[in-house]
């Protein structure tokens, strides 16, 4: 049989039992190994946007920040409304800029919104 492939993950061979996970396919943009090119993307997205490399670092730090709150259900609005804000502002730089479609990061937004909204503080759903 042939090779199928799915995201990071080759299935070799005839059975789809026998696998083959390709770490550098997975990997996170900006991380050693990578050879994807994810990189080269991230950094021209920033680069697009002009505003230097101080906002690619701010961007990552709150967005892991708002992932890490998210995960204690008492911060979790606070998370998400972090998240919201960055996702947010990406969305909006990807549409009156025409860097790339807006369609992803919108629904990231609304679902970081959504989420923020049905975790408030004192509403009881």
């Amino acid at each position: 049989m042939g090779k199928w492939e799915y995201g990071g993950v080759s299935l070799r061979g005839e059975s789809p039992h026998c696998f083959r996970v390709d770490p550098a396919r997975l990997s996170g943009p900006c991380l050693p190994g990578d050879r994807s090119g994810k990189a080269d993307r991230h950094f021209r997205f920033f680069r697009a946007i002009g505003w230097g490399q101080w906002f690619r670092y701010a961007s990552r730090v709150l967005d892991t920040a708002g992932a890490l709150l998210i995960v204690f259900p008492r911060w979790t609005c606070y998370g998400a409304l972090i998240v919201t804000s960055t996702v947010g502002l990406g969305t909006a730089l990807c549409y009156t800029m025409a860097l790339f479609n807006p369609l992803f990061p919108l629904g990231m937004t609304l679902l970081a919104a959504s989420l923020a909204w049905l975790t408030l503080p004192g509403t009881a759903v």
